[in-house]
């Protein structure tokens, strides 16, 4: 029912304009023949005329786009944009994740390193001191 009023609707004003059209051309026509223009050639001027003027303003009226039309693009690039942060977002955090897990591992093996490290040169310090400990029996 919705689609039939606003078809509706648009023959009325189509209607409208077409007898707006008409009533412009004919006081033209008759200003022209006023002027000394034949009826002729004043119908043909301001025929053209109105055909340049009615392309024009169909072309550019299929430049603007109606409030809700705009409102739905910007809605539809929001989800967009929304999509694209989170493909953009959820690699980077899993690989900052594995980042972070790779960083407490590699400082665990570190800590490790270090202990392995320190028991040997406690052991090598150890054993040098009982060497110079012994009498020399040489």
């Amino acid at each position: 029912m919705m689609h039939f009023c606003n078809l509706q609707s648009e023959m009325i004003q189509e209607s409208n304009i077409s007898k707006f059209k008409f009533e412009v051309q004919s006081s033209e026509v008759r200003r022209l023949k006023a002027q000394g223009v034949q009826s002729k050639h004043g119908e043909a001027v301001t025929t053209t005329i109105t055909k340049v003027l009615n392309d024009n303003l169909e072309s550019c009226g299929s430049s603007f786009v109606s409030k809700v039309k705009m409102h739905k693009i910007e809605i539809i690039q929001e989800s967009n944009i929304s999509n694209f942060k989170f493909e953009v977002e959820s690699p980077q955090e899993n690989h900052f994740s594995l980042l972070q897990h790779e960083t407490e591992k590699l400082r665990s093996d570190i800590e490790k390193m270090g202990s392995v490290l320190r028991y040997e040169i406690d052991k090598m310090g150890s054993e040098l001191r009982a060497q110079f400990e012994q009498p020399n029996t040489t």
